[in-house]
């Protein structure tokens, strides 16, 4: 999974910079069957932050990470996969699809996706789609605790500043559009 990223070691400068300032962790994570593996991760030098680590994996359907990277896919392998995880636990997929579809609303809206506890109720993240330069589809999150990162910041301020993130990257490996939506 490692192997031709190397939009890690250009992402990584400006990772360690929105981590410092978000007070956060910020990650990189390519899909897994249902789950998002994180293949880069920078923690703040806050005393309090996740200490998920390159290797983590998260779900994909209750997460920014997972429902950005679910966000960029065309219909029919999202599709595929919301059957998937429909199918993982029937009694959960009414909210685990509600959650997804604010998450496609967000990214349509805003550029960005949000998750506020629900893969976690202690921890808040935001995230953000990319295609590496050999195609590999991809997201961006900046995450942390509740009580750190409102919904009011990651929607007005985090959000956009990993978007703004995920596109100085995308420049930087010479892309002209970083997503699927033109954001």
């Amino acid at each position: 999974m490692l192997s031709n990223l190397d939009v890690r070691q250009i992402a990584r400068p400006f990772m360690e910079e929105l981590a410092e300032y978000s007070r956060a962790s910020v990650s990189i994570g390519i899909r897994d069957r249902l789950s998002m593996v994180y293949v880069e991760t920078v923690r703040s030098s806050a005393p309090i932050g996740l200490q998920h680590g390159v290797g983590a994996r998260l779900p994909l359907a209750t997460t920014a990470i997972g429902r950005a990277y679910l966000s960029s896919l065309p219909q029919s392998e999202r599709s595929f996969l919301l059957d998937q995880i429909r199918i993982r636990d029937e009694s959960l997929w009414p909210r685990t699809k509600a959650g997804i579809e604010q998450g496609l609303r967000d990214y349509t809206e805003r550029g960005f996706c949000i998750s506020t506890g629900d893969w976690n109720p202690e921890i808040v993240a935001v995230g953000v789609p990319f295609v590496g330069p050999d195609g590999t589809i991809m997201a961006f999150n900046c995450g942390g605790p509740a009580y750190i990162l409102t919904r009011e910041k990651l929607e007005d301020d985090i959000g956009p500043k990993l978007l703004h993130l995920v596109k100085r990257v995308g420049h930087l490996l010479g892309q002209s559009e970083i997503n699927k939506s033109g954001k």
